[in-house]
């Protein structure tokens, strides 16, 4: 159906863009395959293969829609006159569920000083992951891990504080009465449970800078960590009973480990692990390779990487003695 489409584009697997090309103030939009929503006002869900017509676009609106599972990142800041001035340590995650507890959805930020070419290379970068699984309804659970690799660099100290606004788009579980649950998931290692402000609106949230605090409105689900140290990982976790629970120093991804060098993947994985596998990914987000049913015996194992020279994202993956799916990302340079 869009095989000839020339008017409209992918940004990346998430993002779909479809801009105005000629005088007129509305256009005509056929989407792709999956649910699409709409990042003009994060209200409306177009269907895959769904054609809308006459869709509002006034020179001032780009129509722009993600893709559902997707997680995008951005800059809080409103304005810059360079990307020197951009305080990336305050993020906004817009994130849309897929609510399948079979699918597991994910992104992640890459960020370093943006003036070292040798970044990559010398580890001076941090990557921060985003993972989340779970289904609505009436024993909906929604669970989200951020998890970090990289060394940071010189002048953005490694160990400062990030300020995470996750804005987590339909929500299905209602208001409820949430508070900290009083007992942890094993495979959350015992780590301590945080309480959440409860606030009433959005910029409420916003402007809560010295705990973590929520608000759910219309439909959406809003969570603020004003001060997560890059050093740590953290977990959050809500269900349709209203039980929240915020849980730092998440460590399920350290028994996954992954390096790139010289032509080959090094990786290693616990014993307790199951469809392990690694892909490796282009800059623009297609998968060029593929490498399944791999190890995990706790000892360091390699595959043999044969790519064209340049920047790939490489993912090992696996599904852990408690059904959960885990991830370790890296970036990694051919050359």
């Amino acid at each position: 159906m869009l095989a000839n489409c020339k008017d409209a584009y992918l940004w990346g697997p998430d993002i779909f863009v479809a801009p105005v090309v000629n005088s007129s103030n509305s256009r005509n939009i056929t989407f792709p395959e999956g649910d699409w929503l709409d990042m003009k006002d994060f209200s409306t869900i177009y269907q895959g293969h769904q054609t809308v017509n006459n869709y509002n676009a006034p020179l001032e609106v780009l129509p722009r829609f993600m893709r559902r599972g997707a997680f995008v990142p951005r800059y809080r800041q409103d304005t810059f006159s360079s990307t020197a001035e951009i305080r990336t340590s305050q993020v906004t995650i817009d994130y849309f569920p897929s609510w399948n507890n079979d699918i597991h959805d994910s992104g992640m930020i890459y960020d370093d000083d943006r003036n070292s070419a040798d970044n990559i290379d010398k580890g001076n970068y941090l990557i921060t992951n985003f993972e989340a699984w779970g289904t609505n309804g009436s024993n909906g659970t929604l669970t989200v891990l951020i998890s970090r690799e990289g060394n940071g660099w010189n002048g953005d100290a490694h160990g400062a504080c990030q300020d995470l606004l996750f804005q987590i788009h339909d929500f299905g579980f209602g208001e409820g009465s949430i508070h900290t649950a009083a007992s942890l998931e094993s495979s959350l290692h015992a780590a301590p449970s945080k309480s959440f402000k409860h606030c009433s609106s959005l910029e409420e949230v916003k402007n809560e800078n010295s705990v973590e605090s929520y608000a759910i409105v219309d439909n959406n689900l809003y969570v603020r960590i004003p001060q997560l140290n890059t050093d740590a990982n953290y977990m959050f976790i809500i269900n349709s009973e209203g039980l929240f629970t915020g849980v730092d120093n998440v460590n399920v991804a350290s028994t996954l480990s992954l390096t790139y060098a010289s032509g080959y993947l090094t990786y290693s994985a616990t014993d307790n692990f199951n469809d392990l596998d690694i892909s490796i990914f282009s800059p623009a987000g297609a998968c060029v390779a593929d490498f399944n049913d791999l190890t995990a015996d706790g000892y360091a194992n390699q595959v043999a990487v044969s790519l064209p020279n340049g920047l790939y994202i490489a993912r090992l993956t696996g599904i852990d003695h408690t059904g959960c799916k885990i991830t370790k990302t890296i970036k990694m340079l051919v050359k």
